[in-house]
């Protein structure tokens, strides 16, 4: 059993039944920014009870299972350790054994496979980039810069550089000095039909789309004041974001980059993000401030255009990952709250 202070902070970060019988998967952390030597907790939905347990790399904070159910791959923040380059922790999810340690970047977070399941993406908030891993090779493929002015990517781990001047300490939620703006990328969402990937740049509040084949800057969209996470429907028509310094998540068309719909989060700091299998629900975390707690807000995205159906039940929330479970976890859970802010 977990000691009596455990607490999961991210919730629900699960898949389905295919992981093992029925099963969800928690980073050990706190605030959630992670335990340095912190740990991936696996607890069985039936029984509620834990499963197993794994020791990971520093402060992880953010996770998503393999398409194939296979793997568990989280990013090691290490928000407040040395300023040097962390890594994303493999792990077999029947076993709960870490296959791999794989060096990216300093300050890693996000935690995203393309559809097919072969490349995973994270972004690097202290260093202005972008890192692919090759889950065939569980090595690092290639890396793309996004510092104004050195925007490129190359192949292979990406170099070791001075350490950009990013105070991450608030996570992207203070307002960010006049001069001069880097991208702090928190985020990077592949494209549905695996094409491209989208990075949040908390720092310029912008939306980068780069091409995945030609690794080259496709578009550079407008975003609201401090974009934070993102998350994509199956079907690749809309980008759902969060908005850190906005206390809203915005709906955004991804053929035109508008955005068609902004939501006001009922809570200050706005975090995570994720989208139901169907494409009707996003679920949108805000954490708890003080003796506040944190929410989970559900936007029902099937009418963007007019109009935004709102529900939120409290939980200490922070990264999502949204399984087929939720409706059963928490029924009759959800009131509404308020409707569109457009």
């Amino acid at each position: 059993m977990p000691p009596p202070a455990y607490k999961p902070t991210l919730t629900p970060l699960s898949r389905d039944a295919r992981v093992t019988g029925s099963s969800d998967l928690y980073p050990e952390s706190n605030g959630g920014n992670g335990l340095p030597n912190g740990a991936l907790w696996k607890y069985s939905t039936s029984t509620n009870r834990p499963i197993g347990r794994v020791t990971l790399g520093m402060f992880p904070a953010t996770l998503q299972v393999s398409p194939s159910g296979e793997f568990v791959y989280v990013v090691n923040f290490n928000l407040h350790g040395d300023p040097v380059p962390s890594s994303v922790s493999v792990v077999h999810a029947e076993t709960m054994l870490e296959l791999a340690r794989i060096q990216t970047c300093r300050m890693p977070h996000g935690s995203r496979f393309n559809a097919q399941g072969t490349r995973h993406y994270s972004a690097c908030m202290m260093d202005d980039m972008v890192v692919e891993i090759d889950t065939a090779t569980l090595r690092v493929s290639r890396y793309f810069r996004l510092a104004d002015g050195a925007e490129g990517g190359g192949n292979g781990p990406p170099p070791i550089t001075p350490v950009a001047q990013h105070d991450m300490t608030a996570h992207g939620a203070d307002a960010v000095s006049a001069t001069p703006l880097t991208c702090s990328p928190t985020w990077v969402q592949p494209s549905a039909d695996g094409t491209s990937i989208f990075v949040a740049c908390n720092g310029t509040s912008q939306i980068v789309e780069i091409g995945i084949d030609a690794w080259t800057i496709r578009r550079r969209l407008p975003g609201r004041n401090g974009v934070y996470n993102l998350a994509a429907t199956h079907d690749g028509r809309l980008l759902v974001t969060t908005n850190r310094r906005e206390q809203s998540a915005s709906i955004i068309d991804v053929q035109t980059g508008n955005e068609t719909a902004r939501v006001a989060t009922p809570r200050r700091a706005v975090h995570g993000v994720a989208i139901t299998s169907d494409d009707r629900y996003a679920f949108v975390s805000s954490e708890g401030i003080g003796a506040e707690p944190g929410s989970v807000i559900a936007i029902d995205v099937r009418f963007s255009a007019v109009g935004v159906d709102v529900f939120v039940f409290n939980a200490g929330a922070y990264s999502l990952v949204i399984s087929p479970i939720v409706p059963r976890l928490f029924p009759g859970a959800f009131h509404r709250l308020v409707t569109v802010v457009r």
